[in-house]
């Protein structure tokens, strides 16, 4: 699935629960899905292409324009 932006945590995440996962602070992050209105947004670690979810509030979101996708 191709990146449709790029993100930087604000906050640590643990993840830990289904469809979840962990970041650190200061990550930078692929966006792969829009938050769809219930609060989380699915990116893709950089370093080890692990996708899932994570809140969208603790998120800076930097969404590619459509010529760039």
């Amino acid at each position: 699935m191709p990146a449709l932006g790029t993100a930087l945590a604000q906050y640590s995440f643990e993840g830990g629960t289904e469809g979840t996962i962990g970041m650190q602070e200061g990550e930078e992050l692929l966006l792969i899905e829009r938050d769809e209105g219930d609060g989380w947004t699915r990116v893709r670690r950089l370093a080890s292409s692990v996708e899932g979810f994570v809140p969208s509030s603790y998120l800076q979101c930097k969404w590619f324009s459509a010529e760039e996708i």
